[in-house]
């Protein structure tokens, strides 16, 4: 991540060099809770809370609670920004002959294809939905055993056919070569 000035020009280091459990204890000091009130949150000593709020001070450079806050927030905005849109390159891209020009010829679009509108109904690519609706909510979990133990169950009689059939097919040859 490399390092960054914080407003008095004191180098500070960036967000992933904060353990997970600091940056867990800096969410909670984010919402202006004591030390006390965090170690209730995440049951541990408010020694310890203490303790992972000085070495993250120590860490980003910052010498008080608030600029330590202000500076974590500062960074999870910088560091949680999409720098890049999606890019998406046009199907003729692929479709180009080898004889046919150069580099040039590729096209990029920041916007994706028409084909892909449609599905997308305006949502971003992380909204879409992996399984059926029915797989949620309060019999989800039991919908979801049911069909793992529906596919099981099917998969056994696939296997179980399968054999039948070779022992057919087995019977079949010894009786027709004896």
């Amino acid at each position: 991540m490399g390092s960054f000035q914080n407003k008095d020009g004191i180098q500070s280091q960036g967000l992933d060099e904060l353990t997970d459990k600091q940056k867990l204890v800096l969410e909670h000091l984010l919402d202006h809770m004591t030390s006390k009130e965090i170690a209730r949150e995440l049951r541990i000593s408010p020694h310890t809370v203490d303790q992972r709020i000085r070495y993250a001070r120590k860490t980003l450079g910052v010498e008080s609670r608030s600029e330590l806050a202000v500076e974590y927030r500062r960074l999870k905005e910088v560091c949680d920004e999409t720098v890049y849109d999606g890019s998406y390159v046009a199907k003729t891209a692929f479709e180009l002959d080898s004889s046919e020009g150069s580099n040039d010829d590729y096209v990029i679009s920041a916007e994706p294809p028409e084909v892909y509108q449609g599905l997308m109904d305006g949502k971003q690519g992380s909204d879409f939905r992996v399984a059926p609706e029915w797989f949620d909510g309060p019999h989800g979990t039991l919908v979801r055993i049911g069909v793992v133990l529906f596919f099981a169950f099917f998969l056994i009689l696939l296997g179980l056919g399968g054999l039948a059939v070779f022992s057919v097919l087995t019977e079949l040859l010894a009786s027709r070569s004896g």
